[in-house]
Formats: C-alpha cells, sequence, structure tokens
C-alpha cells in the first residue's frame, strides 16, 4: 500500500522537515520527512539524520553559487496541514531554500508549564531551547512562525539572540497579544505581524480595531522595525491568496533590506495591498517609521469607473404624408402713432399756412388683416383736410 502523501501525489517537497525528537512510526506523522526518512532506515536507539541534535550548518543555501535565501519555518502552528497549495508554491519557488522544524501534534507541541494548562518538558521551550543550541538561527535569513510558534519559540529564541535574530513573519501575530510573562522585544529585530480581524485569539467584547490597536502597542518603543499586516476578514488560518503574498521571496528581501532600504521596503508592500485588494481582500499595513512612530501605509484611490459610453440616437423613420403647418398670426407692419404726436405734427403745419384754428386729429386704426393672407402691408393714410 502506497504511504500517504500531503501534497496528493504530486512532487515530493524539496524542503527537509526536521523532527527534534523520535518520530512515531504511523506513516500519517512520516509524511512530514524527507524521502530517506520514510524507507525505514532508522536503526534501534539512533536519531534520524534530519534531527537537530546532527544538522550540521547549511551555507550551501547562502553561497554565490546559487544565492537562495535560508528561510526555517517552525513546524507546530504554521498550518502547514491546512495551506498546502500555498506552502507547495512556496517549495516551488527556486529562489529560496526552505527547512521545517518540528510538526504539528508532535510530543513537543504544547504549551510550557508557566502558561495556563501547560505542561513540563518537551514542550514549545524545549524545542526553542534546541534550536537555539544547534546553529539553526545562525543559518537562516528568516524565519517564519505561526499562533503558538510566535507566542512560545519566538520570545525564546529572542532573549537568547537579541539584535542578532534575523527577520521573523509571525502569522497571528503571537509575539505581540497578551502573556503570563513579559516578553524581551529586542531594539533592531524586524518583525512582520500578519493579523486577522476574526482570530479567535481575540475576545469577542474587543473590537477588530481596538485588537490591533493593543498589539501595536505591546511592541515596545524603542524598536523602530515592526509592521502589521491588518486582513479584517481572516480568521485564525490566513487565506490562501494572503499566505501566498506574504510568504514570497520579495518579502523576505524587503524585510531583510528594511534597515537601509525602507523605499524598497514601503514599495513592496504597496504592491502586496493592490494585489490582495483585485482579489477582494480588504488588508492594511501599519509599520514604524521611526522607534515608537506608527504610520499607516496608505494606497491610492480607486479611480472611479469610468462611464458607459452613450450609444448614438437612433433617427426615426420620417413619415411620407405631408405635415400641415398652423397659420402664423398676421404681421401688422403699418406704423403706430401715438395722439401726442400726430396733433403736434398737425400743429406745426396749419401754423405754417397761418391758420389760428388746427382741428383735431383723428386717430386711424387700420383695418384687420384677412385670416388667409400673410404678410400683407397696411400703413396708415393720413386725410387730407382743406380749409377753404
Amino acid at each position: 500500500m502506497p504511504t500517504p502523501t500531503l501534497w496528493g501525489g504530486r512532487k515530493q517537497p524539496s524542503y527537509r522537515i526536521v523532527d527534534t525528537f523520535t518520530p512515531t512510526a504511523d506513516p500519517a506523522e512520516l509524511r512530514f520527512f524527507p524521502h530517506d526518512l520514510q524507507q525505514g532506515n532508522r536503526r534501534g536507539g539512533e536519531k534520524p539524520r534530519g534531527s537537530v541534535q546532527n544538522a550540521k550548518p547549511r551555507t550551501g543555501a547562502t553561497t554565490s553559487r546559487n544565492m537562495r535565501l535560508a528561510v526555517t519555518i517552525i513546524g507546530p502552528g504554521a498550518g502547514i496541514h491546512s495551506n498546502q497549495e500555498a506552502w507547495g508554491a512556496l517549495d516551488q519557488n527556486p529562489k529560496l531554500y526552505l527547512q521545517v522544524y518540528g510538526q504539528s501534534r508532535g510530543a513537543y507541541d504544547r504549551y510550557p508549564p508557566s502558561w495556563p494548562g501547560g505542561s513540563p518538558a518537551p514542550n514549545l521551550e524545549s524545542l526553542a531551547e534546541e534550536l537555539t543550541s544547534s546553529g539553526v538561527v545562525e543559518n537562516s535569513q528568516c524565519l517564519v512562525l505561526g499562533s503558538r510558534g510566535g507566542q512560545i519559540v519566538l520570545p525564546h529564541l529572542w532573549s537568547r539572540f537579541g539584535d542578532a535574530m534575523p527577520p521573523a513573519i509571525v502569522i497571528n501575530g503571537g509575539c505581540a497579544l497578551e502573556t503570563p510573562r513579559p516578553i524581551v522585544w529586542p531594539k533592531d529585530v524586524v518583525t512582520l505581524l500578519v493579523m486577522g480581524g476574526q482570530d479567535y485569539f481575540r475576545k469577542p467584547e474587543t473590537s477588530v480595531e481596538q485588537y490591533m490597536k493593543e498589539a501595536r502597542e505591546r511592541v515596545p518603543k524603542s524598536n523602530g522595525f515592526t509592521a502589521q499586516l491588518v486582513v479584517p476578514e481572516m480568521g485564525h488560518i490566513p487565506e490562501p491568496k494572503v499566505l501566498e503574498a506574504v510568504l514570497s521571496h520579495r518579502v523576505f528581501v524587503a524585510l531583510k533590506s528594511w534597515s537601509f532600504s525602507p523605499s524598497q521596503f514601503i514599495a513592496t508592500f504597496q504592491t502586496i495591498l493592490l494585489e490582495l485588494r483585485n482579489h477582494g481582500i480588504n488588508a492594511s499595513l501599519f509599520y514604524t517609521a521611526a522607534p515608537g512612530r506608527w504610520m499607516n501605509l496608505q494606497l491610492p484611490q480607486r479611480p472611479a469607473p469610468a462611464p458607459a459610453p452613450a450609444w448614438p440616437a437612433v433617427p426615426q423613420r420620417q413619415s411620407m404624408q405631408p405635415q400641415r403647418v398652423a397659420p402664423s398670426p398676421p404681421a401688422l407692419l403699418h406704423r403706430e402713432f401715438s395722439e401726442a404726436l400726430l396733433q403736434k405734427s398737425r400743429t406745426q403745419e396749419f401754423s405754417s399756412r397761418g391758420h389760428g384754428y388746427v382741428p383735431p386729429a383723428r386717430s386711424y386704426a387700420p383695418p384687420p388683416a384677412p385670416t388667409g393672407y400673410r404678410g400683407s402691408l397696411h400703413m396708415p393714410t393720413r386725410s387730407m383736410i382743406s380749409v377753404r
């Protein structure tokens, strides 16, 4: 019977998945291990060749011959089972060299005694301690953690390495949540918090805005290289599009170059926010422009949709029947004289003739024009009165 694989019959992932404790012989658990470990080549009491205790510094991932970025993924809480397609696409990137340390549901995948309901070693703190002593962190250029990995493993590594820690992408933002013990946050470490507004880490009585604001307030004001990607509709498990956008080579490069090239960091995340918006995912980014000063990365407003082109009016078909035209009122073109002007003119006329009597002027109204005629000209006529 063939061994079940995580990738559904596709090419097996090329990255190493390393377990720090003796793995079980269940094939469902061995699917996270390399192909040579699935053949049962281990002898009694022998540690697997991929164990952290036997791991040697893998400097080949950062040599000038291949120039690949060495990315270390802490398995517990990273969600490899939940987002297989996104992790598979990340594994196919030739610019990255991936190693996954630890598995979910392993013997060490439990909280330490300092947490409510915690357990003694093996636990997540003992896993972080083994990572500290194995040289894994020194040979990594970026860390990816999620959920309880960001709550337990990352703060423990910070307390051991301080500012020498590589950049870290923390899914669910566990290191910025409320913890039983205070977290020693290094001053110059680079951290990207990927947080969802529907995460069950958020208490029901806390709004999404307050939840994100409290997470930013837990970042010490002395740190100037922390960013928070806020996806209000995202739950505890990121959507595949969000995970593919965040876990990409360009993001790893932007985080590594943030300290000396902030413009590249801003340009990279502007592109990511635009891509998420095109996929219908509402997201925003807060980042520290200086120690203790948070900024919100503003995207250009989406242009208003252009109005639909107006279709040309369809010419109406004209009928062949003649149209009747209503007759217009006749235009009276006669000159109108007032009685005062007419009387004045008659006074001057009779005075010039030597007559003392001036008969009164008679106003003359022109006869109305016939209805059927148009444009007829009617001029007033002046009656000639002769006085003998």
